[in-house]
């Protein structure tokens, strides 16, 4: 696999062989989705959930992104992201790597204790949810992420999915559906985020 553009254009990254632990997003899709991600991403904050590879995040950074959050249950793929990271020459300063399931990362910020300590963060401008097409976490994802209270105003979080896979329906006046777009069976819904008033 290879990051596609930008920074570290054409420099290899490792993968987990088999798709039991990974599965990478293919070419196809990563190339549409950051054209389409292209105006989101200077200086951007993003996160990669279920980052597998860290191939998403590591593009974003590649396209301009200011910091990456990685969130990886498997230690296996956290350390072939660490791996990937170092061999880029990456800055620690632009990356955090989080060994954690994605609800119980998102349940940690969401607690007042950790939204205390997080107050001063940078809010979020992107989000990147990459799950296991059969993950029950799709059904909570847009709900989980605005009770974090870590998304910025604008945020766009995208999701990508099994082709024809329906989300609960969402609460409209904080979640706007933007775009849908099929590729063979992966799907991508780009949603963005608005704070009341905002």
């Amino acid at each position: 696999m290879r990051v596609i553009a930008g920074k570290y254009k054409r420099r290899l990254l490792k993968t987990l062989p088999g798709t039991d632990v990974t599965r990478p997003t293919s070419d196809r899709v990563k190339e549409s989705l950051f054209n389409m991600l292209a105006p989101e991403l200077g200086a951007a904050i993003v996160w990669d959930l279920f980052a597998g590879s860290g191939a998403l995040g590591i593009e974003a950074l590649s396209r301009g992104a200011q910091h990456v959050t990685f969130v990886e249950e498997s230690s296996a793929a956290v350390r072939m992201i660490q791996d990937n990271l170092k061999t880029l020459g990456v800055s620690p300063e632009n990356y955090a790597v989080v060994n954690q399931r994605v609800d119980l990362f998102l349940r940690n910020l969401s607690s007042k204790k950790a939204a205390d300590a997080a107050k001063d963060a940078p809010l979020l401008s992107v989000v990147l949810a990459d799950p296991p097409y059969d993950s029950s976490w799709y059904d909570e994802s847009l709900k989980a992420l605005a009770d974090c209270d870590a998304c910025g105003n604008g945020c766009l979080v995208v999701l990508e999915m099994r082709t024809g896979r329906q989300l609960p329906e969402p609460d409209f006046n904080t979640w706007e559906l933007e775009d849908e777009r099929t590729y063979g069976i992966a799907q991508l819904q780009f949603w963005r985020f608005r704070r009341f008033g905002g």
